[in-house]
């Protein structure tokens, strides 16, 4: 399976809160929801395979005054979801891209940030 919950370790050392990129988190929605298809899609219609560019996750922790790590453990909370959503709705095939190399110019603490949390993902 694609996605994992992070250790109790692993978060320490990289300052992810332990539940970050589990189901569920404290005074959020579960991501477990209700994820069957909507009576208006036609299941023969949806695509056979999906691509996502993530992006914008740190100018969206910018905009709410919160740590850039933040926006980035967000991004892989909604990248989770779509996981989840492309296996009960049976589309074959995703492709994420998740790390441009304009990324590998930011800081190295940046760059680290952004690689760990999206192995804890993995």
């Amino acid at each position: 399976m694609i996605v994992t919950k992070c250790d109790t370790m692993a978060a320490v050392a990289n300052n992810i809160p332990k539940v970050a990129l589990g189901d569920e988190v404290e005074g959020g929605t579960s991501l477990d929801e209700d994820l069957t298809m909507p009576a208006e899609l036609k299941k023969e219609l949806m695509p056979k395979h999906v691509a996502v560019i993530m992006d914008g996750n740190r100018r969206w922790a910018e905009m709410r005054g919160l740590p850039l790590s933040e926006g980035h453990i967000a991004g892989m909370k909604s990248l989770k979801r779509v996981v989840k959503l492309c296996l009960s709705w049976e589309i074959k095939v995703l492709t994420i891209f998740m790390f441009s190399t304009d990324n590998w110019a930011r800081s190295k603490v940046s760059v680290s940030s952004v690689s760990d949390i999206g192995i804890h993902l993995i």
